[in-house]
Formats: C-alpha cells, structure tokens, sequence
C-alpha cells in the first residue's frame, strides 16, 4: 500500500475526485453482486470502502493545507 499512497497524493484534487467517483461506482456494483450472491468474497467491498476514505483523506488534507497558506 505505501506505493499506492504515493501515488495518490501526486494526483490533483480533480483527479482525486474522478477517482473516488469510479470508486463509488465499482462500491455500487460489488454491493449488488454480493445482493445476488456472484460476490467471491464480501471483503472486497471492504477493500474498495478503504479506497474510497484514502482518496476522500488527501483531498481534505490538500485542502487544509491550501487554506492554512492563504491566511496571513
């Protein structure tokens, strides 16, 4: 995971937030699956979850940093 984190945070926020949009799609579809029963395992969406919070994590903290530098 700490490449993956790496490379997240090189990405601008609009691309972050692309991103944690296709996130929450694939969250849609394997919650479906697992409604149906086609879902191998039920962690997956567990996975994808976490994901989705690391994503949403940077860009609050992108912008907490951007505000802390626009105060005087």
């Amino acid at each position: 995971m700490p490449g993956q984190k790496m490379n997240l945070r090189e990405l601008s926020p609009a691309e972050l937030h692309a991103k944690v949009d296709g996130i929450k799609e694939d969250l849609r579809k394997k919650r479906f699956q697992n409604m149906i029963g086609q879902l191998a395992s039920s962690a997956d969406i567990l996975k994808v979850r976490r994901d989705a919070a690391r994503c949403l994590t940077i860009i609050r903290e992108t912008e907490i940093r951007e505000a802390k530098k626009a105060k005087p």
